[in-house]
């Protein structure tokens, strides 16, 4: 199947999966990027922000299992589910729907699109990066773990993995 006909298919079965939470049409839509390693609160925030500003969610843990029966999170599986992200975002927010990346967005090559796809709907992007020190991460995803509370699979190790790999946040951002 070629990449353009698995996104077409991808993009069906997204829009039958995504709610717009609590979302409605502005006439300047937001687009928040949301930046953080695992157990920084980002799905938490995402969550307690919707009933300030209504924006739909596009969670990648969601999105990933939605489009894929068994992760393997493989850098081409990666692909494919922000090639999705990228897409649906594109469609909200031409649609003029807030939207909100729960996503790590830990590096640069993954933000640049959003803050492009903003630009060119004329939408405000907002970045949020998420610090939280280790030990209380740790602890959060420990007990997500054991409550069984979350839709991510992502463990201290996927923390500790990803949190080498992290490229600081240069575009201006909130804490």
């Amino acid at each position: 199947m070629s990449e353009r006909s698995r996104l077409e298919r991808d993009m069906i079965i997204l829009r039958r999966a995504i709610v717009l939470q609590q979302s409605r049409k502005s006439n300047r839509p937001i687009l928040v990027i949301l930046v953080g390693l695992p157990g920084s609160g980002k799905s938490y925030f995402a969550a307690r922000f919707i009933n300030q500003i209504p924006a739909t969610i596009l969670e990648s843990d969601f999105i990933r299992k939605t489009l894929l029966k068994k992760p393997t999170y493989s850098r081409h599986e990666h692909a494919r589910v922000f090639r999705a992200i990228y897409a649906v975002a594109k469609e909200l927010l031409d649609a003029k729907f807030n939207v909100i990346i729960d996503a790590t967005n830990l590096n640069e090559k993954y933000r640049r699109p959003l803050h492009r796809i903003a630009e060119e709907i004329g939408a405000n992007a907002v970045t949020v990066y998420l610090k939280t020190p280790r030990d209380v991460a740790r602890e959060r995803l420990i007990d997500r773990k054991l409550r069984g509370a979350s839709i991510s699979d992502a463990d201290w190790s996927v923390y500790e993995m990803l949190e080498a790999d992290f490229e600081p946040v240069r575009e201006p951002f909130y804490e």
